[in-house]
């Protein structure tokens, strides 16, 4: 019979499993204990414990120490014994209302933008090419005197997940709200609001009243084309046919726009509107 070069056994008698499972063991096997086991036996569980789910968000938001390095034991020593938890009731007297808790994300996540933030204000150097408005300098500084270092790893797309933001983030953008020249970060929709009525204050008076009956369809339109990629290559190509399948944008809202918008908008979209921010 043939014998592996590697072992001292036939190759039939070798166990065939998946190379994942091999490793599975050797870390399961890596974190048994047989001395505590030993001592410990077969355990019953008794006591169970209920989380409830607000109150967990609370605890990790306010009260957990997320600087704090515990104290592991070695391996085959004495357990260690944790004191029990404060046990206490709570008699809620309120209407059954969902408050917000704040600005959107944990609080693990807003330590990471503060913490970019406070680096990035003590910066002389970043301060000043903000200040001078030199952005693309601004930015080539941050990729490579913030982004990417061993001790926080700071990256665009791990800011924008920290902010809770829902579009696209650029840098300038991020800059811009570190040193204080925007007071927050705007979302997708309030961002397509704010470029839609920049839109309406281009329109004359006279056409602004002429189409006051479909400002909504306007808008749905503006805000469809700056979002949606899929539909700008079905006005582009002329594949109107394609908006009967279109979940976004569907024919019975194209026909809801006057034929005089059905270019006119796309145009302006196209020319001043940064499409990369809602991508």
């Amino acid at each position: 019979m043939e014998r592996d070069k590697r072992a001292n056994c036939p190759i039939a008698a070798l166990p065939l499993c998946d190379p994942f499972q091999w490793q599975s063991a050797l870390f399961l096997g890596q974190l048994f204990d047989p001395v505590m086991k030993q001592r410990l036996r077969k355990q019953e569980k008794s006591q169970f414990k209920l989380f409830v789910f607000f109150a967990n968000c609370e605890y990790f938001a306010e009260k957990f120490h997320y600087d704090e390095v515990p104290q592991l034991g070695k391996s085959g020593g004495e357990p260690i014994l944790l004191p029990e938890p404060p046990v206490s009731v709570f008699d809620y007297g309120g209407s059954d209302k969902l408050d917000s808790l704040g600005e959107p994300g944990m609080k693990v996540d807003h330590m990471l933008f503060n913490k970019f933030e406070a680096q990035a204000q003590q910066d002389n150097t970043l301060k000043t090419l903000v200040d001078n408005e030199q952005w693309d300098r601004s930015a080539d500084y941050v990729h490579r005197q913030l982004f990417g270092k061993p001790a926080d790893f700071f990256t665009l797309e791990g800011l924008r997940r920290a902010v809770g933001m829902d579009r696209c983030l650029n840098l300038r953008g991020l800059l811009e709200k570190v040193f204080g020249l925007t007071p927050r970060f705007k979302m997708k929709d309030e961002l397509l609001e704010d470029k839609f009525q920049k839109f309406l204050l281009d329109l004359s008076a006279e056409e602004l009243e002429q189409h006051a009956d479909v400002i909504v369809a306007l808008k749905n339109y503006f805000k469809a084309h700056a979002t949606d990629g899929q539909l700008r290559y079905i006005i582009t190509k002329g594949q109107f046919t394609e908006l009967n399948v279109n979940p976004n944008f569907t024919m019975a809202d194209f026909k809801a726009v006057p034929a005089a918008w059905c270019s006119r908008i796309p145009e302006y979209v196209q020319n001043y509107v940064p499409l990369d921010h809602f991508s």
